[in-house]
C-alpha cells in the first residue's frame, strides 16, 4: 500500500514492490501494469509513502 498525505489530504494505491527495503529504504513499486513505476520509501512492512510526503 502506497500512501501519502498531508493535513486534510490523503491518498492511497495498491502496488507490487519489485524489491524490498527497510524502513526509510527507498525501492520501486510497480501501480499500474501499464504505467511506469514509481519510487517508494518504505515505512513498514506492506506499507510505503512518496517521497516528498508523510503521514
Amino acid at each position: 500500500m502506497i500512501e501519502a498525505g498531508t493535513e486534510g489530504f490523503s491518498i492511497s494505491r495498491e502496488g507490487v514492490a519489485m524489491g524490498d527495503a527497510a524502513p526509510g529504504g527507498r525501492f520501486m513499486v510497480k501501480v499500474d501494469a501499464t504505467r511506469t513505476p514509481v519510487q517508494a520509501i518504505a515505512v513498514e512492512a506492506g506499507r510505503a509513502t512518496l517521497p516528498g510526503w508523510s503521514n
